[in-house]
């Protein structure tokens, strides 16, 4: 059925199923009275009816009118195609994403969102953001500034307060305490190149412009400027179309006059010509597509959205998006990295619960702690999901290596595992690895996170560590029974004590980061040698300490050296702080001491070395008064004589005094003193393990040595997935 509209000032008069109505702009269907003719008698200014069927490549679609419907309803919506499928007058929309008819025809999307633009998901009015800017608490923001650097609340602290590029075309940012080279000067939290950035042109805040047509501006050597637009060449100041101006017609200066007085094609003519038909001063140009001449001369194309450019199509002005940008619902966007149109524009292309656009994809942001021993980015998945551990109430939490598992109170029940066993060092020569994923790790109040097993431990945190209030993490040995990673023959070549050369001599203490104590013989003789320091100084690969020799010549009698200290890594992308104030916290890897001999004339065993900690985050740890990380040595048992000697201590986690050897009996000798070794590098107490003892009738063992402790600084990384 066709359809005729007389057209009444805003209104149109339409003639349906038999009655006459009202279709007053595009809201509203009313019923009015109207004679057969659809003539409105209260309006003199009705004129010719029109047919206004409308054509589609797919034939004809009915107006409103002709389906009798009102507009929006789904009555009108036979004939649109399938991706704009409800009719708004004469034409097909999508009513899940048009902002100019969202959820209903002419429900027009507006924003006061800075930095946003009007936007229509699902059919409800929401924004986005424009390109560079990111959603973030409901505003738009900016992903490379400190206060949301890399991410939604980001915000860089005193310890790293710039906010700077991850480097390469990863387009991540993250906090960082000093600038790269290729972006040297800070201004405020950013880090700048000043020779070319257009905000810090020279000189911090100095933000170039541009009054120069056809140009925008630039930052080169330091120096504010401009370049000319595509298109455009630079000819005494100005921004000028070499191809059709009269006064520099193919090059700066060269003047159309005389019989030759346009220029068209970069060449002075007589005559336009019929590709360059419109003559506008001394130029030749083509006004369906002219930014300066757009439809008539001197009509120059501007636009005001955003990450597009002026554009003259069919004699009328409008706007082309920017490279990179593609257009969606009216506005530039980029559909690498915009959320809201995230590889593609509709309703299907948002990105929601707190996730963001990477390379077209909607992601997750994960803060990864720094790799060391362990590339921690191969586990960046997990860190979505992994779990926090607060350890806050007096008890202990036991993580056995071997096993793979972790008993005991379980952190109040929060000590859920996500881990892997049996992981390769990055670095050669070191034993595998138990790798525990954390999004937080809090261990106060007396509680003790205690660490066994065959293999060291490395804790990857994405987030912040506090251990405070007496809570304590310990990896020591006990007695003859090594910690994570302790006593491990592979990794104490030359460190593990030296075996007593006979039935009456004491072994040697074990080494790592200092040497161990000799063993003495009867009479004061040389006995075991004592492990020496381990090669290197950090602990790249992780390993623990190393054992003690064994004394009386491992015979009938002979006794075990106490065992290595284990090794531990606390890698987190956050702040590690052992101890806050006066507030008592403690990290050990003691080695074990030996036990006293019991046998008569028997030389005892050496005490085993501290072991491994290592403490890795983008900023330093801090530790407050009352704060320690230790991995002193055990001490050597008594020798026995005739009677009952004692065993040597195991390496004090509590305080930096010595632990002390097994007391001999009345024929016998005491054990040596365990070495020392805490604080970073051992700079808090250091010291060797002492040597053994001896009397008439045997020697004693000697004490074991400190362990290593490295804090050390790298950076996080912050990936999408």
């Amino acid at each position: 059925m066709r359809a005729f509209v007389g057209i009444v000032g805003a209104a149109a008069i339409v003639c349906a199923v038999g009655a006459c109505g009202l279709v007053s702009g595009l809201n509203a269907y009313e019923s009015v009275t109207c004679n057969a003719n659809c003539d409105a008698s209260a309006s003199d200014e009705v004129k010719t009816p029109v047919d206004v069927t409308s054509e589609t490549d797919g034939g004809d679609v009915p107006s409103d009118a002709e389906a009798g419907c009102a507009p929006g309803s789904p009555a009108c919506d036979a004939g649109c195609p399938a991706n704009t499928t409800r009719r708004c007058g004469s034409g097909c929309v999508d009513m899940a994403t048009d902002p100019n008819n969202c959820g209903a025809c002419s429900h027009v999307c507006t924003t006061s969102v800075a930095e946003g633009h009007p936007a229509c998901v699902g059919g409800g009015c929401s924004f986005s953001c424009n390109g560079g800017y990111n959603v973030c608490d409901g505003s738009c923001v900016d992903f490379t500034n400190a206060a949301n650097c890399g991410g939604c609340g980001n915000a860089c602290d005193a310890s790293a307060p710039t906010c700077s590029s991850a480097g390469g075309d990863s387009g991540m940012y993250a906090c960082v305490s000093g600038c790269p080279a290729a972006t040297p000067a800070r201004c405020g939290t950013a880090c700048v190149d000043t020779t070319r950035d257009l905000s810090n042109c020279g000189s911090c805040g100095n933000v170039c412009t541009t009054a120069v047509a056809n140009a925008g501006p630039a930052c080169a050597a330091s120096a504010c400027t401009f370049a000319c637009n595509t298109g455009y060449s630079s000819c005494s100041g100005a921004c000028v179309n070499t191809t059709n101006n009269g006064n520099n017609c193919g090059t700066c200066g060269h003047v159309c006059s005389g019989s030759t007085p346009v220029c068209s094609g970069s060449t002075c003519v007589a005559n336009c010509p019929a590709a360059m038909p419109t003559r506008c001063g001394s130029s030749c140009v083509d006004a369906t597509k002219d930014l300066n001449n757009c439809g008539t001369c001197g009509h120059t194309c501007t636009t005001t959205v955003a990450n597009a450019q002026p554009a003259c199509v069919s004699s009328a002005c409008t706007f082309t998006c920017n490279t990179g940008f593609s257009l969606c619902n009216g506005a530039c966007v980029n559909e690498q990295t915009d959320p809201n149109a995230c590889g593609g524009c509709g309703s299907a292309n948002v990105c929601g619960g707190g996730t963001m656009c990477q390379a077209g994809v909607c992601c997750m942001q994960v803060t990864v702690p720094p790799s060391v021993n362990v590339d921690a980015t191969q586990w960046a998945v997990n860190f979505k999901t992994s779990p926090s551990w607060n350890c806050n109430a007096s008890g202990t939490t036991t993580i056995d290596s071997a096993a793979g598992t972790v008993t005991g109170d379980n952190c109040g029940g929060t000590a859920t595992l996500d881990a892997t066993n049996n992981v390769a060092q990055s670095a050669s020569g070191g034993p595998s690895v138990l790798v525990v994923r954390l999004r937080g790790l809090n261990v106060t109040n007396n509680h003790v996170l205690k660490l066994t097993g065959d293999k060291p431990i490395v804790f990857l945190v994405s987030g912040s560590v506090l251990v405070d209030s007496g809570g304590a993490i310990n990896a020591g040995a006990t007695g003859s029974t090594a910690g994570p990673g302790g006593s491990i023959a592979a990794s104490c070549a030359g460190s593990t004590g030296g075996n007593g050369s006979g039935a009456t001599t004491g072994g040697g203490g074990g080494g790592f980061g200092t040497a161990g104590g000799a063993g003495k013989d009867q009479g004061g003789g040389g006995g075991g040698a004592g492990g020496a320091t381990s090669a290197g100084s950090n602990l790249q690969p992780l390993r623990g300490g190393c054992s003690g020799g064994v004394g009386g010549n491992g015979g009938g009698g002979s006794t075990t050296g106490g065992a290595g200290g284990g090794a531990f890594e606390i890698s987190a992308s956050g702040t590690i702080t052992i101890g806050t104030g006066s507030n008592t916290a403690i990290l050990s890897a003691a080695g074990g001491g030996s036990s006293g001999t019991t046998n008569n004339n028997t030389g005892s065993g050496g005490g085993g070395s501290g072991g491994g900690i290592l403490l890795v985050s983008p900023a330093s740890a801090t530790l407050g008064s009352s704060g320690a990380i230790r991995a002193h040595g055990g001490a050597a048992g008594g020798a026995q004589g005739i009677g009952n000697p004692s065993s040597g201590e195991n390496g004090h986690s509590a305080d930096n005094t010595a632990a002390q050897g097994g007391s001999g009996d009345s024929f016998g000798a005491n054990g040596g003193n365990g070495g020392l070794c805490a604080g970073n590098n051992c700079a808090t107490a250091s010291a060797s393990g002492a040597p053994g003892n001896s009397s008439n009738y045997v020697g004693s063992g000697g004490g074991g040595g400190g362990g290593r402790v490295q804090v050390t600084t790298a950076p996080s990384s912050l990936i999408c997935k």
